[in-house]
């Protein structure tokens, strides 16, 4: 049996912490960024992808289901307590359940690679369970005042990580994080 590879969470967010607009949109995210080689360099290590049901209806679904611009091209999950849309994506398989369901999955998929989080809900999740090995966040230098917060308001849980890696001053603001 493989050794199992790590779950990162990669997210984007605003500088004042939201990973959507009021509305749910991802279009305050700039397309032209300049270089994230931290954010393509995670690609090759990918065995597989766990997005939340938000994530896949307002972002993988609308990208065409291609994770990376396409870059990725193994398996998606997606969480949900809904049922699956009529069609999706070649590639994107539904789990109807709880996340450590979801995660034995993609975990199983992954075959030993990394398993990689997207989405707000269910990186917070992970996170509160303690089943985060990293967190690869980008920080866009935008505030947007309102929307869903990449961590949740109200948890008063002191959490501290390590920097593992930081990106450079020509770059978006990148970290790469482990939950201490």
């Amino acid at each position: 049996m493989p050794s199992r590879g790590r779950t990162i969470w990669h997210l984007t967010m605003s500088l004042d912490g939201f990973m959507a607009d009021r509305d749910g949109s991802l279009a305050w995210m700039p397309t032209d960024a300049g270089p994230v080689p931290m954010g393509f360099d995670i690609v090759p290590t990918i065995g597989a992808v766990l997005a939340g049901r938000r994530t896949y209806d307002n972002g993988i679904n609308t990208s065409g289901g291609e994770p990376y611009g396409g870059a990725y091209t193994g398996p998606v999950f997606v969480l949900t307590h809904r049922s699956a849309p009529a069609s999706s994506a070649p590639g994107i398989e539904f789990v109807i359940g709880d996340l450590p369901q979801a995660l034995a999955v993609a975990r199983k998929a992954a075959g030993g690679r990394n398993v990689v989080i997207f989405g707000a809900s269910i990186g917070q999740q992970c996170l509160r369970a303690g089943e985060l090995d990293e967190l690869l966040v980008h920080v866009v230098p935008v505030l947007i005042g309102a929307g869903t917060p990449a961590f949740l308001p109200g948890d008063d849980t002191l959490r501290s990580f390590d920097v593992l890696e930081r990106s450079g001053p020509q770059e978006m603001t990148t970290l790469r994080l482990k939950p201490r």
